[in-house]
């Protein structure tokens, strides 16, 4: 089973068709019982003390549930994302860069789209494929998002 760290939204719809379970690294972090200890340990390992608890949280749950590729989105998100990529190096977990183009046009998009797909060793054709039977899933997590926020039944 190949469990994939992401640090941000990214298609995961190309992942999975590649055979990747993504892992939102955010939530593991949020929901983790011990998140203070998380930030302490990376404080530990090096990270400085003003650097963004997000960061430093999402590097230490990698290291803590043995994660051996990341996701991280370089352009588009958080700066210091970057960085935590190159960290992960050279600990020995595979990082996958994922960026947004700066312009915002369709055909620089799908090149993206094709590189990361490339790295997952998939294509497109076969990632709207896992997207169109993901489609149902996310009509009914929307339904029981609004649900929770809006009505307040969950």
């Amino acid at each position: 089973m190949r469990i994939v760290g992401i640090t941000s939204t990214v298609p995961i719809e190309i992942m999975i068709a590649g055979g990747a379970i993504p892992c939102d690294l955010n939530n593991v972090f949020i929901t983790h019982p011990e998140r203070r200890r998380l930030i302490s340990e990376a404080e530990g390992f090096g990270f400085p003390l003003n650097l963004c608890s997000w960061i430093k949280g999402i590097f230490q749950v990698v290291r803590e549930k043995g994660i051996k590729e990341v996701v991280g989105v370089t352009r588009g998100d958080c700066s210091s994302t970057e960085k935590l990529l190159e960290i992960y190096n050279l600990l020995g977990v595979k990082r996958i860069a994922f960026s947004y183009p700066v312009e915002r046009k369709a055909k620089e998009l799908k090149k993206e789209l094709e590189r990361f797909a490339d790295e997952f060793g998939t294509n497109l054709k076969e990632a709207e494929k896992v997207r169109r039977r993901l489609e149902r899933i996310r009509r009914n997590l929307k339904r029981l998002d609004e649900m929770t926020w809006r009505d307040g039944v969950v």
